[in-house]
């Protein structure tokens, strides 16, 4: 889902106290960057989709907060164009919009002001890496088997919540109050139950299939729409070597950072920028299985999203019901996974969306030809 350079980095930095020693890019950072130390700090550089990423890491590996951090770049490209583009915080980076294209090299320039001290910085990248991921990531790697499944059978059933239902209080819009919510809050949609218990977005999937069915069409091809600052839909699922297209429909700029494994808690996946009133979809590939967490850092830290996806076709999010249905399943005994991205937040991070334990129910089912099966999962308070 990312076109991440790896930088080859030669940086040369100026500080309040001197000239610093020469500093080469060495190893990979916590967001998949190329890390340069600029004592007591590093600076990890990463380009994803035209925008040059900057994350300021401490000793312990940590992401310093960019708010009260600044700076300006200036790109040199080969054909002796330039560009200057003023460093903004979004979310826990800080980012240039320079037009950066995949694979072409450039050498940047980098003045950023830290906790009142000024570095300068001059890195250069050569522009080879960005073929090889692009050649690596084209055809990912599956071990799912599509054969002909006479007679499959149907797993069908319900997700249901039991107990007292909880209070989500809404959240607080500190930002573009007149797109995203004019009373200055949004609606929390970690946890939807309908009338009759029924708990829309839990994905349930079968675990563990190797063969089976081809994936349907819409299985391959997801949609990540923004409206009125929320992501639509927030719950999703797909298959390995799919893709998703990002819109935007609303008036104001989001950038739409991605991690594996949930909200902000693995490495980057994705970090695009989807201008106002963006239509036609942004196409991402689908390149790893797993979860993924999506959220905003254009500023609207209550945006949530969650993709999860697999090798496989046999997989359903529930509707506003908690119904769900899989169908074409080889006759056979199956464990079958509920996930929910789940609804008790311990105090919440700044500048982060509400992040909760997920909650992963699980049962053994048993799928005859041609036969239904019928199961239900509880959810409990």
């Amino acid at each position: 889902m990312k076109v991440a350079i790896r930088l080859f980095l030669v940086l040369l930095f100026i500080g309040s106290a001197g000239w610093h020693n020469q500093a080469l890019a060495h190893g990979e950072g916590p967001h998949g960057g190329a890390l340069v130390d600029i004592p007591p700090y590093h600076l990890e550089f990463q380009v994803m989709t035209g925008m040059l990423h900057i994350y300021v890491i401490d000793t312990q590996k940590k992401t310093v907060p960019p708010k009260d951090i600044t700076g300006k770049l200036l790109i040199q490209f080969p054909d002796g164009n330039k560009k200057e583009a003023p460093l903004s915080a979004m979310g826990d980076a800080l980012m240039a919009n320079a037009d950066i294209k995949e694979g072409s090299p450039f050498i940047a320039i980098a003045t950023v002001q830290i906790q009142g001290k000024t570095y300068t910085g001059r890195f250069s990248y050569k522009g080879s890496k960005a073929t090889e991921e692009k050649k690596s990531s084209a055809a990912p790697k599956t071990s799912y088997q599509v054969i002909t499944v006479p007679n499959g059978g149907t797993v069908r059933g319900q997700v249901l919540f039991s107990g007292t239902l909880p209070h989500l209080d809404p959240l607080p819009v500190n930002k573009d109050q007149q797109v995203c919510g004019k009373d200055g809050k949004v609606p929390n949609e970690a946890l939807k139950v309908g009338p009759n218990k029924g708990v829309e977005g839990t994905i349930v999937y079968l675990e563990g299939i190797t063969k089976g069915k081809a994936p349907a069409l819409q299985q391959m091809n997801l949609v990540l729409d923004q409206k009125n600052c929320l992501y639509v839909p927030r719950i999703q699922a797909g298959v390995l070597g799919g893709t998703i297209a990002l819109k935007n429909s609303d008036p104001i700029l989001h950038t739409i950072h991605a991690t594996k494994g949930g909200l902000h808690v693995g490495k980057d996946v994705m970090s695009v920028a989807t201008p106002a009133g963006l239509k036609e979809g942004l196409k991402q590939p689908l390149n790893e299985t797993g979860l993924i967490g999506a959220m905003c850092h254009a500023g609207h830290d209550w945006m949530a999203a969650f993709v999860y996806v697999f090798n496989h076709p046999y997989f359903a999010v529930t509707d506003v019901n908690g119904s769900f249905e899989i169908t074409g399943v080889p006759p056979g005994i199956y464990q079958l996974k509920a996930w929910h991205e789940g609804w008790k937040f311990p105090a919440r991070e700044a500048g982060l969306p509400p992040r909760s334990k997920p909650v992963v129910l699980e049962q053994k089912v048993s799928v005859t030809k041609s036969g239904i099966s019928n199961v239900k999962f509880e959810l409990k308070s």
